[in-house]
């Protein structure tokens, strides 16, 4: 069963989905820091998390045009640590909310736990705000492109998967189930493609310009490092990601760099928006079709 909501979840909730609308900027950031106050105020986040915005803020202030280039390649180097701590949970003064106490959702399953977190979402608003990344390529192109790109990671991921006994069909759509849905497209799947997608595989683009190969080295090297990131995401056992939360470490990162190409061609193709619509479609089939996260066996 889920655990009964906090107040900052919902504004939270809000200030990432007002993330997608340019003219509305100014609302959504007053969305987060009430979150961040109601967070405070119940106790899931401590002043040490403060360091966390305001290291972020430094990047922003770095990176910007018109910055010697030493200073834009230390903003960027401080905000690639900065994400790696956030999304690994190792920055000090977060106490992420646990929604769902750990279970296994299904006899077979390995025991699943989900929190609403504070902290790995902030590298999605400053890629968002800092970088500006293309949101998206116009409602049409952006809905095929999204759902393109979650039907051949459905298909080439979960098929994989389950060929490999990893998962097993297990349609379900348990308790807290709407809460998972909510947490993963509005937070986890924005987080995750606003890092790869927005942040590296945009940045690997603009410098390979130019290049005929460019655009298709970027979507590749930003797949493999998602795959990667896989690894560390499974040892701390809070992986929100397209497949894998077991941890399974090395056997799920081909299936997870293979999930990256099919995000990155979305993203080429319909922007951040197509990217998330992608990668939130993989991961609500894992969820509701398939063993979740994976088999004990596997």
């Amino acid at each position: 069963m889920p655990a009964p909501l906090p107040g900052f979840v919902y504004p939270l909730f809000c200030a990432a989905a007002l993330l997608w609308a340019p003219r509305l900027r100014a609302l959504c950031l007053a969305a987060l820091a009430a979150a961040w106050a109601l967070a405070w105020r119940e106790g899931y986040l401590d002043p040490r998390a403060l360091a966390g915005p305001a290291s972020l803020a430094a990047c922003a202030l770095l990176v910007r045009p018109g910055m010697p280039a030493a200073c834009r390649a230390a903003g960027h180097a401080l905000f690639v640590a900065l994400a790696a701590l956030l999304f690994l949970h190792r920055l000090p003064g977060f106490h992420n909310f646990l929604a769902m106490p750990r279970a296994a959702l299904t006899p077979d399953a390995l025991p699943y736990a989900m929190y609403v977190n504070l902290d790995k979402p902030l590298a999605a608003f400053w890629v968002v705000l800092a970088m500006r990344p293309r949101l998206a390529a116009g409602t049409a192109a952006t809905l095929g492109a999204g759902l393109a790109g979650a039907a051949a990671a459905i298909a080439v991921c979960l098929g994989a998967a389950l060929a490999m006994e990893m998962v097993a069909w297990a349609p379900k759509w348990p308790d807290g189930a709407w809460l998972w849905l909510a947490n993963n497209a509005l937070l986890t799947a924005l987080a995750e493609e606003a890092l790869f997608r927005g942040y590296v595989q945009q940045r690997l683009t603009q410098r390979w310009a130019g290049r005929a190969w460019g655009g298709r080295a970027a979507v590749a090297v930003s797949a493999v490092l998602f795959g990667l990131a896989h690894i560390g995401l499974a040892h701390i056992g809070l992986a929100h990601t397209g497949l894998a939360h077991a941890a399974g470490g090395w056997a799920w990162v081909p299936l997870a760099t293979l999930a990256g190409l099919a995000y990155g061609a979305a993203y080429r193709r319909g922007g951040l928006a197509a990217a998330v619509l992608a990668h939130a479609g993989l991961n609500l089939a894992h969820f509701a079709l398939y063993t979740y996260p994976a088999l004990a066996g596997a």
